[in-house]
């Protein structure tokens, strides 16, 4: 019985009731939050390893070129 009074008595408790009002609506907004923010660092963390691959392929097909180039050039000076 007393218990029950308890029970009661903290539901009608105005601070008690805002408290659970709060945890119950930012707990789930902070999850969702968490799982965007994990969603946009993998995304972003993939594009920044794309644009890294794109500028090694053009840093080499540049070196690339000029090993060409010197292949090339080297063939019309023959070596005595």
């Amino acid at each position: 019985m007393k218990q029950d009074k308890i029970k009661t008595g903290l539901f009608r408790n105005l601070n008690f009731r805002l408290a659970l009002v709060m945890a119950a609506v930012i707990i789930p907004i902070n999850i969702l939050m968490v799982k965007i923010s994990s969603t946009i660092y993998d995304h972003y963390e993939e594009q920044l390893l794309d644009s890294y691959g794109n500028q090694l392929n053009i840093y080499m097909e540049g070196i690339n070129r000029e090993l060409t180039n010197m292949q090339a050039n080297s063939c019309l000076f023959p070596v005595l």
